[in-house]
């Protein structure tokens, strides 16, 4: 196992571990996704078919896209217009 992979699934844990801790639980499902995304791509390999591996990706990535727009929606409510 490379050093990078080392680093991509100690990161995504400890992520999951500071997202989890704060009860920010759709972020803490992200990086869960990274994670796991990260072990059966590189590391686990033909273990789960490849396009479930792949939707680990779009999964991370959609679910942060949610929570960037729910912070800029959330910040624009809270501006005074006037």
């Amino acid at each position: 196992m490379q050093i990078a992979t080392l680093m991509s699934l100690f990161g995504s844990v400890m992520c999951v571990s500071i997202y989890a801790w704060r009860r920010h639980w759709v972020m803490a499902c992200a990086w869960v996704f990274s994670g796991a995304y990260s072990l059966f791509d590189r590391v686990l390999q033909n273990v789960i078919p490849t396009p479930v591996v792949s939707s680990f990706a779009y999964l991370f990535f959609s679910m942060v896209m949610f929570e960037i727009i729910k912070k800029i929606v959330n910040r624009k409510k809270q501006i005074p217009s006037g």
